[in-house]
């Protein structure tokens, strides 16, 4: 195997785990909130209780 194709293939692996982690890092908090209130994923919901936190943490800052 030559040094170009073992670089390309280090880099598909890399990009794959970011690629993971951010969907993981996205998504967690997501299906907890799901689970832990026993509801089914709303998109309408989600975001806009994401505006409604992100609006709190910038008027505390």
């Amino acid at each position: 195997m030559t040094s170009a194709s073992r670089s390309h293939r280090n880099r598909d692996q890399t990009s794959h785990a970011v690629l993971a982690r951010i969907l993981v890092r996205v998504w967690l908090p997501v299906v907890w909130a799901c689970r832990r209130d026993g509801a089914c994923y709303a998109p309408e919901t989600h975001h806009a209780n994401r505006k409604i936190n992100t609006t709190a943490e910038t008027t505390a800052a």
